[in-house]
């Protein structure tokens, strides 16, 4: 299938030179149209008809139309092109629906205002297809006329589309296997090896830290507010380590040592200091707009958001475990007394996080609960 002239985001993309941001399919213009894969990549072929001209608005409106929302993308378009070739798009169409949330994601991403002179009128319409997008629950935006249903802010906003490979992995509910395990162990029994994985679990954390904890240490590791998360952190962390507890002031990276040969390997360069404070207030609003969403969703969320900020110069994994443990109790998904985490991890470098898990192993870990405190409004 021969391909020729790239259309939507892949134009928009070369066309203004933006940083290269991964695109889930780039589209072309071809002589004939269909579905091509190679080397991972999948390329969707238009025929001539679909051809937009050479414009911001044609393309920019094909993508929002055809090939779904790329916020990284976007955000880099905003701030290459003209505001007032936007503006007057807009004013153009003061009806159409992707030239509104053309507009509201101009103001969105950038913070920017946009003068585009005419009312805007038309029934209102969401940002994300909830066909084919995880949506919080509807925002109207009356200057328009959008329902803002993005799952964050500008500062932290995941987007997920929902494919088959995720509707199978959400169809399990593991609250059901996990009262059908309780029924064939004795309670203390149970009670005695969940204690124990749960101790095996944050002393061999310590041993990967070179950090000996006090025997009480433990016991502290329990839930606590959004508001506590940096007190939640000075206390697994030891107070006499070479690390310092609260918001990091050094560029950190997940990662390993070479044992002295050679600069470490670096996994992924965790964003600048200055930027973490801001990104980790974005991120719990950001749960929240995931309320109502299945539960595993809605901690992935914060899990993951928050192994990406890295906030912590020692700490990160084991509070982003933690989150998943809560916001499953929380939304009714597990019983209080399980935690998920991961059953090993690889040494760090110094100054780095851990790299990738040995094994994708789970345990089962026992924790107090009598403690749980809200970082939530609800």
């Amino acid at each position: 299938m021969p391909l020729k002239d790239p259309i939507g985001y892949a134009w928009l993309q070369r066309q203004y030179a933006l940083p290269t941001v991964p695109l889930p399919h780039a589209s072309h213009v071809a002589s004939t149209s269909g579905w091509k894969e190679e080397a991972g990549v999948r390329t969707r072929a238009w025929p001539q008809a679909a051809w937009p001209g050479e414009t911001l608005e044609g393309h920019l409106e094909f993508a929002l139309k055809h090939e779904g929302i790329n916020l990284p993308l976007l955000w880099h378009l905003f701030r290459h092109t003209d505001s007032g070739e936007l503006a007057r798009y807009i004013a153009k169409k003061p009806s159409g629906k992707y030239t509104r949330k053309s507009g509201f994601l101009f103001e969105f991403l950038t913070g920017q205002s946009l003068d585009i002179g005419v009312d805007l009128y038309g029934r209102y319409e969401p940002v994300l297809d909830g066909e084919r997008y995880l949506c919080s629950s509807n925002t109207p935006n009356s200057r328009w006329r959008i329902h803002d249903n993005l799952l964050g802010s500008a500062a932290f906003c995941p987007v997920i589309e929902k494919k088959p490979a995720l509707a199978q992995h959400l169809s399990w509910n593991p609250s059901a296997d996990l009262k059908n395990l309780q029924k064939h162990y004795d309670p203390s029994l149970f009670a005695r090896a969940t204690a124990w994985l749960y101790l095996m679990e944050t002393r061999s954390t310590n041993e990967i830290e070179s950090e000996t904890p006090s025997p009480k240490r433990p016991e502290r590791f329990v839930p606590l507010s959004y508001e506590a998360l940096v007190d939640l952190q000075a206390t697994i962390v030891d107070p006499k380590g070479r690390i310092s507890p609260g918001m990091r002031n050094i560029q950190n990276f997940v990662g390993s040592d070479r044992l002295g040969y050679g600069d470490p390997l670096v996994a992924y360069p965790c964003p600048p200091p200055q930027l973490a404070v801001e990104l980790l207030e974005a991120l719990l609003p950001a749960g929240l707009r995931c309320k109502g969403l299945h539960p595993v969703i809605r901690a992935a969320v914060l899990s993951f958001g928050f192994v990406y900020i890295h906030p912590f110069e020692d700490g990160n994994g084991r509070i982003s475990r933690y989150l998943i443990h809560d916001i499953y109790v929380r939304d009714g998904l597990t019983p209080a007394s399980f935690i998920n985490s991961s059953a090993r991890r690889p040494r760090r470098s110094r100054r780095g996080g851990s790299a990738a898990p040995e094994d994708g192993g789970l345990l089962l870990l026992c924790i107090g609960t009598e403690r749980r405190n809200r970082y939530f409004a609800a």
